[in-house]
């Protein structure tokens, strides 16, 4: 039971920084350098959401056009496709063949 009553203390604990923590936020939103800041937030967040629109061809150089992008991905996947790749030879004989240990029964 004491680990409940240490749990609740420690959510109101996180809750009351967590509230404070946004008061502060609001306060300086509403001061002189809120404006930036919020530009800057939203900049953040902006740039969190975007995909990765840059892959490199095989020359090393930077391809940034969605048309060079999905011409670079057809190129490999084609590539791997139609490569063949090598394979290990079986031996014969049936695999499910294998010595099997004796069942001894310990005293």
């Amino acid at each position: 039971m004491a680990w409940k009553i240490t749990n609740k203390e420690a959510k109101g604990a996180v809750a009351r920084a967590k509230a404070e923590g946004i008061n502060e936020m609001y306060e300086k939103v509403e001061a002189s350098e809120g404006e930036k800041m919020t530009y800057n937030i939203a900049k953040r967040r902006d740039r969190a959401t975007e995909d990765l629109t840059q892959i490199k061809d095989r020359k090393g150089r930077v391809l940034s056009r969605e048309e060079w992008i999905r011409a670079r991905w057809k190129e490999d996947f084609e590539k791997l496709s139609n490569e063949e790749n090598p394979r290990r030879i079986r031996e014969e004989g049936n695999p499910r063949v294998r010595a099997v240990l004796g069942i001894t029964e310990k005293k």
